[in-house]
């Protein structure tokens, strides 16, 4: 049997009950995630603790003209040292109405080099986030 499957049942002697666990491992952002990176360039990322489906990044854009946006996504996986997150979803409340969700999924890793630096990419050039301290 694959590592992946879970059985819902587990034997006791000459019974079976209810495993009670999930079929999926709950996955988490690692520690070394949390915390406030800037673009440098108007661009805030927020990575807070959270599990699976849960709203983990917050992005605060501040454009030249003084536009700003906020938008939240929730983890959707972790796979080795790469973050993954579901597309943006704007909050409305919080930024103004000419903004708008940018509507694609983002990675986030560690530089492996720097460890003050977080590689942020949706399959174009990446963009290097410095921890603000």
């Amino acid at each position: 049997m694959p590592p992946w499957i879970a059985l819902p049942w587990v034997e006791s002697g000459s019974t079976y009950h209810s495993a009670e666990k999930s079929w999926a491992p709950r996955t988490e952002v690692p520690r070394k995630f949390w915390n406030v990176w800037s673009s440098g360039n108007g661009t805030v990322v927020t990575i807070r603790p959270g599990a699976l489906g849960d709203p983990v990044v917050r992005t605060l854009f501040q454009g030249p003209s003084g536009r700003h946006c906020e938008a939240t996504a929730a983890l959707l996986s972790v796979d080795g040292e790469t973050l993954s997150t579901t597309p943006s979803v704007l909050d409305e409340s919080a930024s103004e109405s000419t903004c708008t969700a940018d509507g694609t999924n983002w990675t986030y890793r560690m530089d492996p080099r720097d460890r003050t630096v977080l590689v942020r990419q949706n399959g174009g050039t990446p963009q290097r986030l410095h921890l603000v301290r």
